[in-house]
């Protein structure tokens, strides 16, 4: 069974949303697919599955959460100083 992670987010700058699908791709043993809602009020979903088992599936999540974290905090910087 593979597993699959599915997160919501809603943010106004998609672009840190296309960084996030682009380098999932690149991620050996992972399937990434971005959802952009019809609705602007709607979430975009992100869902991530990962394809293998045992230790490879360790290091692929580890890699994807890695990711995920960096454009998370890279989308709250940009957030912030568009607030100041």
């Amino acid at each position: 069974m593979d597993t699959t992670v599915t997160i919501e987010f809603f943010s106004d700058t998609k672009e840190h949303l296309k960084t996030l699908e682009q380098r999932l791709k690149h991620e050996h043993d992972v399937d990434v697919d971005l959802v952009e809602p019809r609705d602007a009020t709607a979430p975009t979903l992100v869902a991530i599955g990962i394809k293998k088992h045992g230790e490879r599936a360790e290091n692929a999540a580890q890699r994807v959460a890695q990711k995920v974290r960096t454009v998370v905090l890279a989308g709250r910087r940009s957030e912030q100083v568009g607030r100041r």
